[in-house]
């Protein structure tokens, strides 16, 4: 896997210490404290679907996962066995995320395995289709410079990092770059 390297501007924060003078765009503010669905909050933001560009997937195991650095001890996962998986969100024709997960392999029925791998339903979107409730825990936000990951600025993004929890259980880590092309607003 080709994975992109990451270098924080000031380091991790809990989102709910982010002051939104902090932020340039309030929506994009709105959005990086969201601590449900991603999908589901773009959907509504832009009022139509959320489509996913799979950039890469692999399973391997948990110590060979890409961008350990970025993962305190806190938001390790109890997989032997993780889906990486490497993301672009995009809603009317706009990329607006790129999205790096690490899922817990091990603990997923053969149904909800299937429907990861084939990687054209976002996560969130997924998750709640089925009915789980969703929601993130320990969300953290930073800015970061990024270098090798097509499509993105040079300057300074935002992102946020967090265990993405459906019906109570850690289902995945995960880390979402919000690209400075795209605004998450409703009227672009």
């Amino acid at each position: 896997m080709q994975t992109p390297h990451f270098e924080l501007v000031n380091g991790w924060k809990p989102a709910q210490n982010l002051r939104p003078e902090e932020v340039e765009e309030t929506t994009l503010y709105e959005t990086l404290i969201h601590t449900g669905s991603l999908t589901h909050y773009l959907q509504q933001l832009t009022a139509s679907p959320t489509e996913v560009n799979l950039r890469q997937q692999s399973a391997m195991p948990s110590d060979e996962a890409p961008l350990q650095p970025l993962w305190p001890t806190a938001l390790n996962l109890s997989a032997q066995t993780l889906l990486v998986r490497d993301a672009w969100l995009s809603s009317r024709g706009e990329i607006r995320v790129y999205a790096h997960s690490q899922i817990d392999w091990d603990h997923l029925d053969d149904e909800m395995r299937t429907r990861i791998r084939d990687g054209q339903v976002p996560l969130g979107g997924l998750f709640l289709a089925m009915g789980g409730k969703v929601y993130r825990d320990q969300l953290e936000v930073a800015q970061t410079h990024v270098s090798g990951l097509e499509r993105v600025d040079q300057g300074a993004l935002w992102c946020r990092r967090s265990l993405f929890t459906v019906d109570g259980k850690h289902i995945a880590r995960i880390l979402e770059l919000f690209c400075s092309n795209v605004h998450v607003d409703p009227l672009d």
